[in-house]
């Protein structure tokens, strides 16, 4: 989404009105959905999920990460020197009727710190928080107060993904949506 946004707005800003101005998307790392599923079973962590807030991020903050991407974040904070914002990107985020956008918490980390050891333990730490906070009391009413269903599922096959054509593919994708969108439907959209 983010990269289609940037080719966008590069095509179509006209660089000469904006004398010193660059347009950038940040970098950003994604941690797979399945290392938080391997998070909540490594630590039992479903059985904290009911628990008021406080205890929540308690349970969280105890539990140990699985051991796959403790190395990967020891890289992150051995290379990368400036302040980080760990969120949720989860796909209820995007919805377009009953958006999560701003439920899930979001950490922000200054990462400036001389000693690695330190930055490391910060990142695991906001990580752990935003985990935490997708079962806090005002995302699971959140929930419970908005329909999520899901009807059909559009899958984008990479194989057939050219990326000499990212506008004339969004396009397509803009009228499927309308199409969904018009019959009430709710879908799923997976590409790679």
């Amino acid at each position: 989404g983010l990269v289609l946004i940037q080719e966008g707005l590069v095509a179509k800003l006209e660089k000469e009105n904006f004398p010193g101005f660059t347009i950038g998307i940040p970098k950003m790392i994604i941690i797979r959905t399945g290392m938080f599923d391997a998070f909540m079973q490594l630590n039992h962590l479903y059985d904290n999920i009911d628990l008021p807030d406080e205890r929540i991020a308690l349970a969280f903050q105890k539990a140990d990460l699985p051991f796959e991407m403790l190395g990967d974040l020891r890289t992150i904070v051995s290379k990368v020197h400036v302040p980080l914002a760990i969120r949720s990107s989860s796909m209820l985020e995007d919805a377009m009727y009953e958006p999560f956008a701003g439920i899930y918490g979001t950490k922000m980390t200054p990462n400036n710190q001389h000693d690695i050891d330190v930055r490391f333990r910060k990142l695991v730490e906001a990580i752990k928080f935003v985990y935490a906070s997708t079962y806090f009391k005002a995302a699971k009413e959140y929930m419970n107060a908005t329909i999520h269903s899901i009807m059909d599922i559009v899958y984008l096959d990479p194989s057939n993904f050219e990326t000499k054509s990212t506008f004339q593919i969004a396009n397509e994708i803009a009228a499927l949506n309308r199409k969904l969108v018009g019959e009430n439907r709710s879908y799923i959209l997976i590409g790679f």
